[in-house]
């Protein structure tokens, strides 16, 4: 990126603008009017620490799960211990097989061997659950016990049939095709089929689709309006239509055959609206491309991220919006070498109300206090305290700021005292220097502030 500024308080402070305004727009990536294979295209060309920034904290299911995605592959350990912790917070979730089958595609050991030793399981249940987790991460050695639960129960027929069709590849379809010899007109195996018939001939409006229902609330209901929707496009593709218009007319010809009578009311009513969704993909396709816009310059990167608000009126704003953000954070990063510091240091503990969200790993949270408030923190044990690190500004813009403080440190025995002025004017992290003498609790008192008010520390880290 040509222009990109050399002073660090300027570069840090650009990272800190670019990476708020991705913060902003961070739930919206998967759903916005945009082109559905430029979130992934995003977070390829993203740093690892952005994925892991949108996995902790999107609140939206689908960003995460593409974030995930990221991380794990070519995870080191480090990745595979966060994808862990991802997944325990998704247990209850609908998607919560696909947060399991992330970490053995991230070459998790634990995970993996988990799988393969329900395998064997008496239950046919937590085979089925097994094998499904399996064929999600790519790995086709649980196939026979698919096989075997799309003719038993409803519950892991359900499973298995869901999990064909929504990751299954091409060598797999005769599994729904010979069950439903058996049960002909399934409406489970129909809409499984026809998701993989979705897939492979129409991939930007499954991902759309798939993206319409962040929470994978389809999963846990059978015989729904996307179930119906699979089977249309399936039937379409059976009678060989390979073109989005092709489908258009298709949908049309079944609104028009639909009977006049109550249930041929109801279909209508759903064909219509996958004739509505079907055309609005198209529109994104065509108006937004696949692949990001990237910033020629410095200047320009800024200019499209200061747009704010106004770029999500506009699909090509937005686009454009959310590329500068992550150029402008990857140039940053490298830089200022934030991989240091990006990570929140799980060790350290908050002793004082909100100083967790000064290790939150959030530049859009901050801790606030005015002359004399203290922040206190612990952590696991003693250790030498070469140095913190401290992003001394406020989650919005530049305010007040903390220009001295007092750093107390305790080992349990001993105490030392030293004052710290902060001179640079960076919204990113600053170093203070200390001795390497031994803390394992801090207590850091604002002593002056420059400017009226309270003032805020974004982030802290002890090294």
């Amino acid at each position: 990126m040509r222009g990109f500024p050399k002073a660090t308080d300027e570069i840090g402070d650009s990272f800190v603008t670019a990476w708020m305004a991705l913060r902003h727009d961070m739930d919206t990536l998967a759903h916005g009017r945009v082109h559905p294979a430029l979130l992934d295209s995003w977070l390829s060309f993203a740093p690892r620490f952005v994925a892991m920034d949108c996995a902790r904290l999107s609140s939206e299911p689908q960003v995460i799960l593409a974030a995930a995605y990221r991380i794990a592959i070519g995870a080191t350990d480090n990745d595979r211990m966060f994808l862990k912790d991802l997944e325990k917070t998704h247990l209850d979730s609908p998607l919560a097989l696909h947060f399991m089958a992330l970490r053995i595609k991230a070459k998790d050991r634990g995970a993996t061997r988990g799988a393969f030793d329900d395998l064997d399981d008496p239950i046919l249940r937590v085979r089925t659950r097994a094998a499904a987790v399996l064929l999600m991460a790519g790995d086709r050695r649980g196939i026979s016990v698919l096989k075997d639960a799309l003719r038993s129960g409803i519950e892991e027929m359900t499973m298995a049939a869901q999990v064909i069709g929504r990751f299954a590849g091409h060598r797999d379809e005769y599994l729904l095709d010979d069950a439903l010899v058996d049960t002909p007109g399934n409406s489970v195996l129909l809409a499984a089929r026809g998701e993989i018939s979705m897939r492979r001939v129409f991939p930007n409006h499954h991902r759309m689709l798939v993206r319409r229902d962040p929470k994978g609330m389809r999963l846990a209901v059978t015989g729904g309006l996307y179930d119906e929707w699979f089977e249309i496009i399936h039937a379409a593709v059976e009678q060989g239509v390979d073109s989005s218009q092709g489908v258009l007319s298709f949908i049309r010809e079944q609104r028009h055959e639909a009977p006049l009578v109550e249930k041929g009311e109801v279909r209508r009513r759903r064909l219509k609206s996958l004739e509505d969704f079907w055309t609005g993909v198209d529109s994104l396709v065509i108006a937004t491309g696949p692949r990001p816009r990237w910033p020629a310059t410095f200047e320009e990167a800024m200019s499209s991220i200061r747009t704010g608000a106004a770029a999500k009126a506009d699909p090509l704003s937005f686009i454009r919006r959310v590329s500068a953000a992550i150029s402008v954070i990857s140039s940053a990063a490298k830089r200022l070498g934030h991989d240091r510091l990006g990570a929140h240091d799980p060790e350290m503990r908050a002793l004082s109300p909100n100083v967790r969200r000064a290790n939150d790993g959030n530049l859009a949270t901050s801790w606030m206090g005015a002359v004399g408030h203290q922040m206190v923190v612990e952590m696991g044990g003693a250790r030498p305290i070469k140095e913190i690190w401290l992003a001394n500004s406020c989650s919005d813009e530049p305010g007040p700021r903390i220009r001295s403080i007092e750093i107390i440190g305790s080992d349990g025995v001993k105490k030392w005292k030293t004052e710290k002025k902060l001179v640079a004017d960076t919204r990113y992290f600053q170093r203070v220097r200390l001795k390497g003498r031994s803390a394992k609790r801090l207590t850091i008192t604002i002593s002056s502030i420059d400017g009226n008010g309270p003032a805020c520390i974004s982030e802290l880290r002890v090294r």
